[in-house]
């Protein structure tokens, strides 16, 4: 009987809200209690509703956050300066600055909550500036899947995505100069 080779299986999620207690200490959201302001200081990028509601449920309340869990709604608290940290999927955000209803010039930071946002680091500090202060955990993630996946080297890696394994196989080369064969899940 040949024996199998054991085989490490990494699956790479966004951050958890919980684990990530320390970033509330970095965050300043420079909030007046009762004064509004022209937009929030603090942006938190999700990948979806669900994560963006964690993150706001999860923020001190003197940081008035909030989750864009709706257009609308989002649109009327933003107008009204209710809002210091404001969470929500890229998609969305990128919707209400369309909508006037964001103001990146009033963001001075910006939390990454989901790992492959960091592939968009320089366009995202094109987009809001210099002054911006981007706090983004892939790099920890990183390094986290280095020390578990890794403990005696030798493995291999396996692609997967449920979009186009061609584009998809594409974009690893392009990103990690690495020729890959990605899969269909």
């Amino acid at each position: 009987m040949k024996a199998e080779r054991s085989r490490h299986l990494v699956l790479v999620t966004p951050p958890a809200v919980e684990k990530a207690v320390g970033v509330w200490d970095l965050l300043n959201p420079g909030l007046a209690p009762g004064v509004s302001q022209p937009g929030p200081s603090v942006l938190v990028v999700c990948a979806d509703h669900e994560q963006a509601a964690e993150w706001a449920a999860a923020a001190p309340v003197e940081y008035r956050a909030h989750a864009v869990t709706g257009l609308t709604r989002s649109t009327a608290l933003l107008k009204e300066g209710r809002v210091g940290l404001l969470a929500g999927a890229a998609a969305e955000l990128a919707t209400l600055v369309a909508r006037s209803a964001l103001k990146l010039d009033a963001v001075d930071t910006i939390v990454l909550a989901c790992t492959h946002y960091s592939f968009l680091d320089d366009a995202i500090v094109a987009a809001v500036g210099p002054g911006v202060t981007l706090i983004d955990p892939a790099a920890a993630v990183a390094r986290q899947v280095v020390r578990v996946a890794a403990p005696g080297g030798g493995g291999t890696t396996t692609y997967l995505t449920t979009g186009d394994p061609e584009r998809f196989s594409r974009q690893i080369e392009r990103l990690l100069g690495e020729k890959a064969s990605a899969t269909r899940a």
